[in-house]
């Protein structure tokens, strides 16, 4: 009798605290594995709107000003957008009574797909739904049947009500198990887009009241290089211009001194490049910067301050999270894209700069590893190749690089112009280090005019149109930026 009412005090518990079965509860990060290739999956719902009889859930592709935002779909806003969706998450989910939408966009017709997902059923109930697998461009007709309800533990001792689900002829798959925790949304999960037989189990929860399971890594996790650690860097730059030809060069950072909080890490670092050429740098990594990395909003974060030096994109205001945490021995690695975005989630603005994109891989051994650049019609690549962690030697020795002495040093400053556009007759300002002249070029290739530069100030007298232009500094490096005039 004492366990029995022990049993109903859990359940009457449980169900006293009832989120109404959403699968996704809102604010909560959840934490999902893939069965196939071991990526984490991170999902978060964090916006509401309302409209009518209709709410409309959001994931975290947009900030909390989703309110004012008239659509249904979340990640997809134009075409710059859509090579970054992440095929496991659904775009929004919309609730009408007890019926659940999970929309989601296809690569290929920029269509909505939605598939119906029924929280509320009761064991022995079942629904029909299509699930269009925009990945193999062939539908198929799925049917959920709810099994039974049962009070279980989740994992690490957490305990909940937990809804059974069975899903028929999914690919000709006899059954695929589905799991809906009361309180934390699904445990066992099948994205409902593709046609497969997999699933994604929970491993990790962190909201206002429940952390437990996987915990992504932290700032110091990402950059805990010491002193006497080295990185070994190789650039290439692949150039469609006709200005200059492709370049490759190695070079080698030496850690010399670490400041390092809570909140931020500094780097002060030795360059050193084939040819002999030394300098001092600093690379800066603010927490607050790497919203990407940490927090509850993984998909967008400003990229201008990011790194400082040459690495440093001007043009870049947003950071998309392409693809999900992937771990390779023991080591977290993130990859991000940089598309030249600019995003007004007042009203679901999305614009692109075509020519201008980026992205950066970031990993709980170097921190960052690689970058790719394109910024018009020049493609440039840094990788790192090899390493001295903690006295232990990994990838491409140093020495043997030293033979090549042709390379060249970086060609490039960091350089900025504003206003661009700019109109006729009007005058532009230079944001750069010892700026002596500017060469510009139409996009033929063609040199149409040369000024020496003043206090960085320039007027422009150019027909409306897209220029290339070449900025020199004292110390014999240089700079392209492309301008507008209009």
């Amino acid at each position: 009798m004492k366990h029995f009412l022990l049993s109903l005090f859990i359940f009457t518990s449980i169900f006293s605290y009832a989120q109404d079965w959403f699968p996704f509860p809102l604010g909560q990060k959840s934490y999902f594995e893939h069965t196939n290739d071991l990526t984490i999956n991170t999902f978060l719902f964090d916006s509401i709107y309302v409209k009518s009889d209709t709410s409309i859930y959001y994931s975290n592709y947009v900030s909390d000003n989703i309110s004012n935002c008239q659509t249904e779909l979340a990640q997809y806003q134009g075409w710059q957008y859509i090579s970054f969706n992440n095929y496991t998450q659904p775009d929004s989910i919309i609730s009408v009574n007890d019926t659940l939408f999970f929309h989601y966009t296809s690569e290929y017709d920029n269509s909505m797909i939605s598939c119906i997902f029924l929280p509320y059923i009761q064991p022995g109930e079942f629904w029909t739904t299509d699930i269009p697998d925009f990945l193999n461009t062939h539908s198929t007709e799925v049917t959920f049947q709810c099994d039974s309800i049962i009070v279980d533990t989740i994992f690490n001792g957490l305990m909940d009500t937990l809804k059974y689900f069975s899903a028929y002829g999914y690919d000709n798959y006899p059954c695929i198990k589905v799991i809906l925790s009361q309180h934390y949304g699904f445990v066992r999960y099948i994205p409902m887009n593709v046609i497969s037989a997999y699933y994604l189990p929970l491993i990790g929860i962190n909201s206002d009241s429940t952390n437990s399971g996987y915990s992504p890594p932290q700032l110091q996790d990402y950059f805990h290089l010491q002193t006497t650690d080295k990185l070994i860097w190789k650039y290439y730059e692949d150039n469609f211009s006709i200005i200059y030809p492709d370049t490759t060069y190695y070079y080698q950072d030496s850690i010399t001194n670490v400041i390092s909080s809570a909140d931020s890490v500094i780097y002060s670092i030795f360059r050193t490049y084939q040819n002999g050429t030394t300098q001092n740098t600093h690379y800066r990594y603010d927490k607050k910067n790497l919203k990407g990395l940490f927090g509850n909003t993984n998909s967008f974060f400003t990229g201008n301050n990011l790194y400082s030096n040459y690495l440093c994109n001007y043009y870049i205001q947003k950071v998309i999270e392409s693809s999900p945490i992937y771990l390779t021995n023991n080591i977290t690695s993130r990859d991000f894209v940089y598309s030249g975005l600019r995003v007004d989630t007042s009203n679901c603005y999305f614009s692109s700069t075509p020519d201008i994109a980026e992205d950066v891989t970031f990993n709980t051994k170097y921190g960052l590893t690689r970058k790719y650049q394109f910024v018009f019609e020049t493609d440039s690549y840094w990788t790192i190749e090899g390493s001295t962690i903690n006295g232990v030697e990994e990838g491409i020795l140093w020495e043997n690089l030293l033979t090549s002495t042709n390379e060249i040093t970086p060609p490039y400053f960091d350089i900025s112009i504003y206003p661009n556009p700019v109109s006729k007759n009007g005058n532009i300002s230079f944001k750069g280090e010892n700026i002596t002249s500017t060469e510009i070029y139409n996009i033929q290739g063609q040199k149409i005019a040369t000024h020496s530069i003043t206090n960085n100030q320039l007027t422009i007298d150019l027909p409306k149109g897209v220029y290339i232009m070449k900025t020199i500094n004292g110390f014999g490096k240089n700079s392209i930026l492309k301008l507008l005039v209009n």
